[in-house]
C-alpha cells in the first residue's frame, strides 16, 4: 500500500512498531469490506477484492481537489472516508457542486471507461482518504471479468435513468416538488427509520439549478410543517410520507 498525501502537511508521528502492521491491517480490511458491499467491485472474487484493498491511498485535507474539469482520467477512486463534492463552473466562473460522494462510493469511472478528460472537478469538502485504482488495472478487470463488466453497465443504466428522472422533474415539477423527490432519493439509500442527510443547501440548489434563497424557503415551509428538521450541514428526515405527497402532489 502507497500512501499519497495531496497539499502540504506536517509529518505525523509514526506509530510504535508493534501497532503499525495491525493499522495497516486494519485500514485494508476497511478497504476490502468497501469493495465487497460496492455495486460495482462485489461483482469481483475475494482474491481480486483483497488485491485492490492494497492499492495505493490519496489522502486529502478539506478544500483540496483531487482532480479538476479536463483533466486526463488516469484512475478511478473508491471514497474510505470523508466526501468530496463533484463541481462544475457556472458562466461566472464560480463553482458549483452538483454531486456529493461519500465513504463507499466509487467515482471517476466514466473518464476511464471512454478515455476523455474529466468533466467534472472533484474536491474534499471533509478530510478525506481515498483507494486510487489505475486506468489500466481498472480496464484490465473490465476486460478480464464479464460479471465486473455487466455490472458496471447496470451501474451506468441506472445513473441515465436517474439523470432522466431529473430532466423530467426540471420540465415538469415545481421546486418544492423537485426538492422533496430530491429529499426522498437521499433518504431511500439508508435505512434508518429517520434518515439524516449529510447535504447543505447550496449543494441542494446546485443539483437542482435553483438559487440557494428558494431553496431555502421551500426547506423552511417543510420544516414548519414537521416533514423535516435543519441543522448546519444536515437536513433530517421527519416524515418520509409526508414528502412523498409533496412530490407525488404537484407532479
Amino acid at each position: 500500500m502507497t500512501p499519497v498525501t495531496v497539499g502540504s502537511r506536517k509529518a505525523r508521528k509514526p506509530c510504535p512498531a508493534t501497532e503499525e502492521p495491525r493499522l495497516m491491517s486494519a485500514d485494508k480490511e476497511h478497504a476490502a469490506a468497501l469493495l465487497s458491499r460496492s455495486t460495482l467491485f462485489g461483482a469481483l472474487s475475494r482474491a481480486e477484492i483483497e488485491r485492490l484493498a492494497g492499492s495505493p491511498r490519496v489522502r486529502l485535507r478539506k478544500g483540496e481537489e483531487l482532480f479538476a474539469a479536463g483533466a486526463p482520467a488516469t484512475a478511478i477512486y473508491l471514497i474510505l472516508s470523508g466526501e468530496l463534492s463533484l463541481e462544475i463552473a457556472d458562466a461566472d466562473g464560480r463553482s458549483i457542486s452538483v454531486s456529493t460522494a461519500r465513504a463507499g462510493d466509487v467515482m471517476g469511472e466514466i473518464g476511464v471507461l471512454d478515455g476523455k478528460p474529466r468533466s467534472v472537478a472533484a474536491r474534499a469538502s471533509a478530510d478525506a482518504s481515498l483507494l486510487s485504482i489505475s486506468a489500466p488495472s481498472f480496464l484490465a478487470l473490465v476486460r478480464g471479468h464479464p460479471d465486473f463488466a455487466m455490472a458496471i453497465i447496470k451501474d451506468l443504466a441506472t445513473k441515465v435513468r436517474r439523470t432522466n428522472g431529473q430532466v423530467s422533474g426540471l420540465t415538469f415539477k415545481t421546486l418544492k416538488a423537485r426538492i422533496a423527490s430530491f429529499l426522498i432519493d437521499l433518504a431511500n439509500g439508508q435505512r434508518a427509520e429517520k434518515p439524516v442527510l449529510r447535504i447543505t443547501q447550496n449543494e441542494i440548489a446546485g443539483r437542482l439549478g435553483a438559487s440557494r434563497e428558494k431553496v431555502n424557503g421551500h426547506l423552511q415551509a417543510m420544516k414548519d410543517v414537521g416533514a423535516i428538521s435543519l441543522a448546519r450541514g444536515r437536513i433530517a428526515v421527519d416524515d418520509l410520507e409526508m414528502l412523498k405527497e409533496m412530490s407525488d402532489a404537484e407532479g
